[in-house]
């Protein structure tokens, strides 16, 4: 959620009014969820390594199966 939410609003400077107060998308994401749109590289990173875990861990589970025997 942080880097969907980060990388599409986290730039946005745009003011909105919430809460009876005014502040920019941005703010409001730091403010409410603690997004912050300097965090995006970390967020990147892990969002690379996740399918790459998974993907070695199946190859590893799956590599003393064998499924020829009769």
């Amino acid at each position: 959620m942080e880097g969907f939410l980060t990388s599409q609003y986290g730039d946005v400077d745009q003011k909105i009014q919430l809460f009876l107060e005014k502040k920019t998308i941005a703010a409001f994401l730091e403010a409410y969820f603690g997004f912050n749109f300097d965090d995006l590289p970390s967020v990147a990173v892990v969002l690379a390594i996740f399918p790459l875990l998974l993907a070695s861990l199946f190859a590893f589970c799956v590599g003393p199966l064998n499924f020829q025997q009769w």
